[in-house]
C-alpha cells in the first residue's frame, strides 16, 4: 500500500474511535497518562422526594493550567421541614486508575445561602473501565416551603490522554435526583485564555458560541447518562494544527509533541515532526550540537538559537533562529520548508498552513 493511502486509511480507523468515544454513555476511557478532575451537579445522596433543584448555574474559565468552576444552585423544600445529605462529584482518573485524595480537585470551597460550610469525602465503589468517582458531602437543614442557595467553586487539571487532546467535562446526570426536572440550566465556558489557535470543540450540541465562550441553556431539563445532555465535554488540541499537506488536512496523530505553535504569523514545530511528514532523517550531533535533516536530496544543519544554517554546504540565514524545547529542536516551518526543496505559505485570514513537501507520507 503507498505510505499516503496507509496514513489515511490509519487516520480513518483513528476518528471513527474517537467519535465512538463521544457517544459512549458514562465517563469516557483514555488512555495512559491521563489526569482528570471533573464536577458536576449535586446529587442527593439520602433517598428523598420533597427538595427541588430550581436552578443550575455553572460558570468555568478555562486556561492552559486548569479550569476554576464557579457553581451556584438553587434549592426548594415542598413539604415540611426536613434534612438532607448533599454530594458533589469528584471524577476523574490518572495512569494508575486510581483517584487519591492527591489527584482530585486542586480547590474546593462550598456555601450556604453564603456561608462557607465544611464537607467530607465519600469514596463510590471502583468502576471497571470507567473513571474513579468520590463525594464531597456535607448536610443541609430546610424549613417548610424554603429556598436555599449552595455555591461551589473548584479548580483542577484539564483533562487529557496520549492521543494529543484535552479536555474539561461536566456531568448534569447526577442533578436527576431530585424531585422533577431541573427549572433552569446554564453553562458558560469561557476560553479566552487559551491560545488562539487551540481548535476548541463542545458537545452536546445546541450550545451557542460568542466571544470566546460557549454557553448551554435549558429548562425543566431531566438529564440522563450520556452525553446528550447528562454530560457536557468541551475538547480542544492543545496546539496549532491547522496545517494541510497538497489540500488536504494533516490528522492530529502526524503532530507530535511538543506540540506546533502560531506565534505572529510564524509556524513552529519539531525538526522531528517535519522528518516525520516525509521519508527523511533527522541526525542530532551532540559534540557541535548541531541537527542534521536530510530531505529531498538536501542537507541542512541547524543549531539552537542560531539563525544561520548550513544548507548543502552554505549558509543561509534565518530571519527566527531555532530553540529547544521539550529536548526537541523546534524551527521556523515557514522559512526551513522552502530550503528543502518545498512549499509553505500561512493564511492570515484562515490562519491555515498549506505544505508541500519532497517525499511526503500524506
Amino acid at each position: 500500500m503507498p505510505p499516503g493511502r496507509r496514513w489515511k486509511v490509519v487516520f480513518a480507523i483513528f476518528i471513527s474511535i474517537i467519535g465512538l468515544l463521544f457517544a459512549a454513555a458514562g465517563p469516557l476511557p483514555a488512555d495512559d497518562g491521563a489526569i482528570e478532575a471533573e464536577g458536576g451537579a449535586f446529587r442527593l445522596m439520602d433517598e428523598h422526594t420533597s427538595v427541588e433543584m430550581v436552578s443550575e448555574r455553572v460558570v468555568a474559565d478555562l486556561s492552559p493550567g486548569g479550569a476554576e468552576v464557579d457553581c451556584t444552585f438553587v434549592f426548594k423544600n415542598t413539604v415540611d421541614a426536613t434534612t438532607v445529605k448533599m454530594g458533589f462529584p469528584e471524577e476523574g482518573w490518572n495512569s494508575g486508575g486510581l483517584l487519591e485524595d492527591t489527584d482530585g480537585f486542586t480547590q474546593f470551597t462550598t456555601w450556604v445561602d453564603g456561608e462557607e460550610v465544611p464537607t467530607t469525602i465519600e469514596k463510590a465503589p471502583p468502576r471497571v473501565g470507567g473513571a474513579m468517582l468520590r463525594w464531597r458531602a456535607k448536610t443541609v437543614q430546610f424549613d417548610a416551603g424554603q429556598e436555599r442557595t449552595v455555591r461551589v467553586r473548584y479548580g483542577g487539571p484539564l483533562g487529557g490522554d496520549s492521543s494529543g487532546f484535552a479536555f474539561f467535562p461536566y456531568t448534569l446526570y447526577t442533578g436527576a435526583s431530585w424531585k422533577g426536572p431541573i427549572g433552569q440550566v446554564e453553562v458558560i465556558i469561557n476560553h479566552s485564555d487559551l491560545p488562539e489557535y487551540w481548535e476548541v470543540r463542545a458537545h452536546p450540541e445546541g450550545y451557542i458560541e460568542k466571544d470566546n465562550s460557549i454557553a448551554w441553556r435549558w429548562e425543566n431539563l431531566e438529564p440522563e447518562p450520556g452525553i446528550s445532555t447528562g454530560r457536557l465535554f468541551v475538547s480542544f488540541f492543545p496546539g496549532y494544527s491547522k496545517f494541510y499537506m497538497k489540500g488536504e488536512r494533516l490528522p492530529q496523530f502526524a503532530l507530535r509533541h511538543p506540540y506546533p505553535t502560531l506565534q505572529d504569523s510564524e509556524v513552529w514545530a519539531s525538526l522531528r515532526t517535519l522528518a516525520g511528514w516525509a521519508e527523511s532523517q533527522v541526525e542530532w550531533q551532540s559534540e557541535s550540537c548541531t541537527a542534521l535533516l536530510t530531505m529531498g536530496g538536501h542537507t541542512l544543519a541547524l543549531r539552537p538559537k542560531d539563525s544561520e544554517v548550513v544548507l548543502d554546504g552554505e549558509t543561509r540565514e534565518l530571519e527566527h533562529a531555532p530553540y529547544i524545547k521539550a529536548n526537541r529542536l523546534v524551527v521556523p516551518l515557514l522559512e526551513i520548508v522552502p530550503l528543502i526543496g518545498g512549499t509553505a505559505t500561512f493564511d492570515a485570514k484562515t490562519k491555515e498552513t498549506h505544505l508541500t513537501l519532497p517525499d511526503s507520507n500524506f
